[in-house]
């Protein structure tokens, strides 16, 4: 059933909408209502069933309406703020009326020909706390026909507007990242009330409609401001169902008239392109164009590095960098649209077709773990366009594998192991002498990548970048031992056998003196044999989003961690959240003098 016929559905199973109406809103939703009572009600009743951890008003302009939806709203509609403007005062114009009286931290200016869809509010709350910079936020507009009619737009030199992914299906992976772009729908826009207040609010003079959310958005980036487009938050549109052809067509040519004499000049001054592909690229002012390339969709809470690779991607994109993310293993869906959400566009074509692609005109190409480095250094070899390459080195892979050979106890494995880390040195060293720059975060570890580059440029990029919350729980109080794991490696990972280790031989020490002491490890996905061979020992706990709250009661974490390479990001979790640590020389590899002066450093499973 597609969303209008929902929206149908419960238009029939409902005769009253009740709106909820909170005291202290974080959201003033304006809707401006004049003759379409089905449209109204089918509108109201979405906001009505709309879930949303945001709370909300909703202001109904009488904006010069019919007695048929004055009817309406007095006998139909419960819980809206009634505004009644007399006389039709335009789309502006019933604006400006509606945020007069809104008290939320952000108004939603919502046609009143438009069905919300599930996430719609939140995703547009979520990326304007994601995006402080910015005002203006704008919703995917879906057509009845789940077709799309926009995903935010660019404004041309002449004027024109070049409407991003019009008429595609909406399934389209390419419409789902959240970005700039030079202006976004007034049919469903969310903007900071100070800033729609200190802007002066809509033009009026674009009377009755249309042109006046162009000039609005045109306006914010004038005065150094952002507009961005949020396809997670989308709604359905009855496209020009408030007007006829012949109206809307001459309300048009007359409005774009009065919008080029006030920008005309303006726009003359912008590096707009003629080609659409470049056009959808200016629309995000970006610098540059990046393909970035890993083994899987990373996400903020993720181990592995995978959590650090959020945070790159993310930082990219406030950068104003136009980001395009390629797995090389798999790409899951849950994780490609959280990256989307932020800014990125997650490629469902693999990094080498991407930079075949002649259409596609990266100027970087930045790719993580030996593999992908090399995968990267052959696509360029074959690609007509050669961006610069970054190769980041978030550990020598090599070095962790020959550490796992001299731990091994079985000759036969060490020796694998050691032709293993061999094979994997040839191609990490060649990533490293190919690329035109290296990331890494390990001093030491620097210091080998630029004996290997011979100078070439090299950077070190620190982890820590802030503090965490530190919780609030006396120290007294505390009882529990932490161990903040992945297991995207398996069970035969250093977590693995960090964990065999310290439950084997560190654990019956720690229990022999706290009788019921608890050793809590997080990680989804805990590979069978973990799990079976640490019952009654161990909490598994699972995936944990929100580390602040998983360790505001931890008495000490671990990092038992006996092989390995680079910076362990567990370790330094734990470290800047306050909580005492207790690491393995390996654990504590690359944390600084600062740092490893707050963790006790011990390889001595009594002590």
């Amino acid at each position: 059933m597609n969303p209008a016929d929902v929206a149908g559905s419960l238009l029939e199973a409902e005769s009253q909408v009740v709106l909820q109406r909170p005291s202290t809103p974080l959201v003033s939703v304006v809707v401006l209502a004049w003759k379409q009572t089905d449209l109204l009600k089918r509108c109201l009743t979405s906001l009505a069933n709309h879930g949303s951890a945001a709370s909300f008003e909703v202001l109904v302009v009488l904006n010069g309406a019919s007695a048929a939806v004055r009817s309406l709203v007095a006998n139909q509609v419960r819980g809206a703020h009634v505004l009644d403007a007399k006389v039709n005062l335009g789309f502006a114009g019933g604006c400006n009326r509606g945020a007069r009286s809104a008290t939320g931290e952000f108004i939603v200016f919502l046609n009143d020909d438009t069905i919300v869809q599930p996430g719609w509010l939140d995703s547009l709350v979520n990326a304007a706390n994601c995006h402080p910079s910015a005002s203006v936020f704008g919703s995917r507009v879906l057509r009845p026909d789940s077709t799309t009619q926009e995903v935010g737009a660019s404004v041309l030199v002449d004027g024109s507007r070049f409407v991003h992914h019009r008429d595609e299906p909406s399934w389209r992976t390419a419409q789902l990242a959240a970005r700039r772009v030079d202006y976004v729908s007034g049919c469903s826009m969310l903007v900071r009330r100070s800033h729609f207040e200190a802007i002066g609010g809509m033009d009026v003079e674009y009377f009755p409609a249309y042109y006046e959310d162009v000039d609005f958005c045109l306006r914010t980036w004038q005065q150094g401001g952002e507009v961005w487009v949020v396809p997670a938050s989308s709604i359905v549109h009855f496209e020009s169902a408030s007007t006829n052809s012949e109206v809307r067509s001459r309300y048009l040519d007359s409005n774009f008239e009065r919008y080029m004499s006030k920008w005309g000049s303006y726009l003359e001054g912008l590096d707009n392109a003629n080609d659409p592909q470049l056009r959808y690229v200016a629309s995000r002012r970006v610098d540059e164009r990046v393909l970035v390339v890993d083994s899987l969709v990373p996400y903020e809470s993720a181990a592995s590095g995978y959590g650090r690779m959020y945070e790159m991607l993310r930082g990219l994109v406030n950068d104003q960098r136009h980001v395009t993310f390629a797995a090389v293993e798999r790409t899951d869906a849950w994780a490609a649209a959280g990256l989307a959400a932020v800014g990125v566009d997650v490629s469902v074509s693999g990094p080498a077709e991407l930079l075949a692609d002649a259409n596609q005109q990266f100027d970087v190409v930045l790719a993580s773990r030996p593999e992908n480095g090399q995968l990267v250094v052959d696509a360029l070899k074959q690609a007509s366009h050669r961006p610069r390459f970054i190769y980041d080195a978030e550990s020598l892979f090599y070095a962790r594998e020959l550490s796992a050979a001299a731990l091994c106890d079985d000759p036969a494995e060490a020796a694998r192991l050691t032709v293993l880390a061999s094979t994997t040195k040839t191609v990490e060293t060649n990533a490293i002498k190919t690329a035109d720059h290296v990331v890494c975060i390990s001093a030491d570890e620097e210091r080998e990548i630029r004996q290997i580059r011979q100078g070439r440029p090299t950077t070190l990029l620190p982890l820590v970048t802030r503090l965490n919350d530190p919780g609030t729980d006396s120290f007294a109080d505390r009882w529990r031992i932490v161990f903040v794991a992945g297991w995207l490696a398996g069970s035969d990972s250093p977590n693995g056998d960090g964990l065999r280790w310290f439950v084997e031989y560190v654990l019956p020490e720690i229990e022999s003196a706290l009788p019921g002491v608890s050793l809590d490890v997080t990680g989804g996905n805990i590979p069978a044999d973990v799990l079976r061979g640490h019952a009654g020992s161990v909490n598994f706990c699972g995936h944990v989003d929100d580390l602040d709250a998983f360790m505001s009661d931890a008495r000490v974490a671990v990092v038992p961690i006996r092989y390995g390479a680079g910076v362990k990001i567990k370790a330094l979790e734990s470290i800047t959240r306050g909580v005492p640590t207790v690491a393995t020389s390996t654990g504590g590899q690359g944390l600084g003098m600062l740092l490893s002066a707050k963790a006790d450093i011990t390889d001595d499973a009594s002590s």
